[in-house]
């Protein structure tokens, strides 16, 4: 019997998140639209994707983030229901945020 050396990645899922980067959604839940208040470490073009609860994107934004600040979003072409608030960068995609759409 032979031997073998195993490597693992710890990434976590297909991106890793990174911390860090402060975000948070108020109101929440929304009716209209959301404001995404931010603290990065990376100024630059973040994309904001709003995915459903079937995993689609049904809202695409992309803002330049400064170091700290806040950015408004309209929703109110989108149904009521349970939606995930992914934001990245070039480099890094962040942890989701649940947003609650009334």
């Amino acid at each position: 019997s032979g031997s073998f050396d195993v490597t693992v990645d710890p990434c976590v899922g297909i991106e890793e998140f990174v911390s860090g980067e402060e975000f948070s959604i108020y109101p929440n839940p929304a009716t209209s639209g959301f404001t995404l208040k931010y603290n990065v470490t990376v100024p630059g073009i973040y994309r904001i994707k709003i995915v459903n609860a079937s995993g689609n994107i049904v809202k695409e934004f992309e803002s330049s983030f400064t170091s700290a600040g806040n950015e408004y979003y309209d929703i109110s072409g989108l149904r009521s229901g349970l939606f995930l608030v992914r934001v990245q960068n070039d480099r890094n995609g962040f942890e989701p945020i649940r947003l609650i759409k009334q």
